[in-house]
């Protein structure tokens, strides 16, 4: 089987043609433009080769798209998966099928759980990670949310937890293995975020002060 794109002109005569030093030549100098030729079209068609391009397409891209959620400190990786699921989040925007999506693009797992799957308030819902060992990114990964979330929909809690033995997560003095992060739904502008234990008690600091943040609706 001949490879297309490194394949001649000369792979296809006959014998005694190839033979010739004017057809050799004529054969090189096809490939070698064809080869140019391939290697621009692969830069073109990003959007039918998003896995092989470069970040600054990527990044453009999420300019071009929408994409509300995307971050250029994300891993190249991350923000393959979610150009590729762009589309697909915009149409199914307001679902929670949108927000597990962006959840499994930017985090490779989680899930939502609807207020009636654990007793909760109609309209609310909450989402569990799994095998998280930072807390550095529970802000944004709240904004991400909003922004794809339907707007009459509320998020009650972002359940997080660890395997055992891994690396704990920690809260200034505090040390643990499990969290679950509340939203208090109080506040007209802003969401403020406190953080609990596996038994929901609430986590302060030295000072015995709450520990919590404050994340501004989009």
């Amino acid at each position: 089987m001949i490879d297309l794109r490194n394949g001649e002109l000369k792979d296809i005569l006959p014998l005694e043609f190839t033979r010739q030093p004017q057809v050799v030549a004529i054969s090189y100098a096809i490939k070698q433009a064809y080869q140019t030729y391939v290697q621009v079209m692969d830069k073109i068609l990003v959007y039918a080769f998003i896995d092989g391009a470069p970040e600054f397409a990527l990044d453009l891209l999420a300019v071009e798209l929408n994409v509300r959620y995307y971050n250029n400190d994300y891993s190249i990786e991350v923000k393959r998966d979610l150009i590729k699921n762009a589309l697909i989040v915009a149409a199914k925007d307001g679902t929670n099928y949108a927000v597990e999506t962006v959840i499994l693009s930017i985090w490779g797992n989680g899930t939502v759980d609807e207020w009636y799957d654990y007793g909760g308030t109609p309209n609310h819902f909450r989402v569990t990670l799994h095998d998280v060992t930072s807390m550095d990114a529970i802000d944004r990964l709240a904004e991400n949310i909003e922004t794809v979330k339907r707007k009459t929909a509320r998020l009650d809690a972002i359940n997080i937890s660890v395997p055992a033995n891994e690396e704990e997560i920690g809260f200034g003095e505090i040390l643990m293995e499990s969290a679950t992060v509340f939203i208090d739904s109080d506040q007209p502008s802003s969401d403020i975020v406190f953080y609990a234990d596996e038994l929901n008690n609430a986590l302060t600091d030295e000072n015995n002060g709450l520990l919590f943040s404050r994340v501004d609706e989009v």
